[in-house]
């Protein structure tokens, strides 16, 4: 067992909370959008779209990386030379033009596909039977408590930020919370932080938002995948709450992402999601259709930046609250009465275009309010 005095032990013994030098990522106005994995929908080159975003999500194939030839893939732990000066050209020429965001790149760790591994390897997890335990078709768990498991990993991973000198962040899929992949998970960030102090590392907890405080220590991010629809408790307006919370446990920069699934024509959660991520937390928001590929349209609201933040995010109080940007202000009213706002200037709502001085709240309705 894992138990809590092991990891507050191991807590202690990794790398102090190093800060990323090279870039401003706070300097990146709101509303801080994500992509994760794909850019938004129509004609355009991947890294002309990327600039639209403040976190941008991709695999190797996304920088040109290849791992050398291996007749199983994921067994490769050296990166083929012929790819590594294009995506160092390619890096810093996006970050000389958007150095307030920041690139993160996927390895698999929890699962790996059919074949990427041998068939013999003590690297798959199995089950009491000793077969095989499938997570997706053609897609397997991996035995991630596995000493030797965890150091090819690590091993791969700082291939990687080798090859774009570091400055390529690292996203996590699947975080798990038994025992057995807390401790695994804890020893993986050991030798990352141990081996790059100052590298950012995403996780995605997918629809938890609880139980998270054993790892957030050693993550510059979570991405909430669509966790505000699975709370253990149904109360959404807490899982905002938390969202800021865990924010504040872990390393700067902090860069979480708040992710949405709904239709593109469900124009009202989009807008009261995106108003209560901006008005609770300094998390990123993406909606996006599905999990397939999570793909998306460019949405109007995403357009007109509110700019820096001027108030701090609100805590959630049962009443209509405000937060005031450079550029505007977003308002949102979870109460049970209709609420009307006064708001000291004049604002276009850019959800009616309307020009207004106040504003009129139903119970569960939101504003994103511009300057005029």
């Amino acid at each position: 067992m894992y138990s809590g005095a092991m990891l507050l032990a191991s807590l202690a013994a990794l790398a102090p909370m190093v800060a990323l030098q090279s870039r401003d990522l706070d300097a990146r106005p709101f509303p801080r959008v994500g992509m994760l994995w794909s850019p938004y929908n129509g004609p355009g080159a991947l890294w002309d779209k990327a600039g639209n975003y403040a976190l941008v999500l991709i695999g190797t194939d996304g920088l040109g990386l290849r791992f050398k030839a291996n007749a199983n893939a994921d067994m490769a732990t050296e990166i083929d030379a012929a790819g590594v000066a294009k995506a160092k050209a390619t890096i810093a020429k996006f970050y000389k033009e958007h150095p307030d965001s920041q690139v993160i790149v996927e390895t698999y760790f929890f699962e790996a596909n059919e074949g990427t591994y041998p068939a013999d390897s003590p690297w798959w997890f199995r089950d009491d039977k000793g077969q095989k335990v499938s997570f997706w078709k053609g897609c397997y768990n991996m035995a991630t408590d596995n000493p030797g498991y965890i150091k090819h990993i690590a091993k791969r991973i700082d291939a990687i930020a080798e090859a774009t000198e570091g400055k390529t962040g690292l996203y996590l899929d699947n975080l798990r919370f038994d025992d057995r992949a807390k401790k695994g998970w804890m020893e993986l960030l050991g030798l990352l932080r141990k081996s790059r102090p100052d590298r950012f590392i995403m996780a995605n907890a997918g629809w938890d938002s609880d139980g998270l405080a054993w790892v957030l220590p050693q993550l510059n991010g979570i991405m909430y995948e669509d966790s505000v629809h699975h709370t253990a408790d149904g109360d959404q307006e807490k899982f905002y709450a938390r969202v800021a919370h865990h924010d504040s446990l872990m390393r700067k920069p902090t860069r979480s992402m708040v992710e949405i699934f709904g239709k593109d024509s469900d124009v009202e959660s989009a807008w009261r999601e995106l108003v209560r991520t901006l008005l609770y937390t300094d998390a990123g928001f993406l909606y996006a259709d599905s999990t397939f590929g999570h793909r998306h349209a460019w949405r109007k609201e995403w357009s007109p930046l509110l700019g820096k933040a001027v108030d701090g995010h609100r805590t959630p109080n049962g009443q209509a609250q405000t937060r005031r940007f450079a550029n505007g202000m977003v308002a949102w009213n979870p109460s049970r009465v209709s609420v009307t706002l006064e708001l000291g200037g004049v604002y276009r709502d850019q959800r009616t275009q309307a020009t207004v001085k106040k504003v009129t709240l139903s119970p569960g309705q939101g504003a994103y309010l511009v300057k005029e």
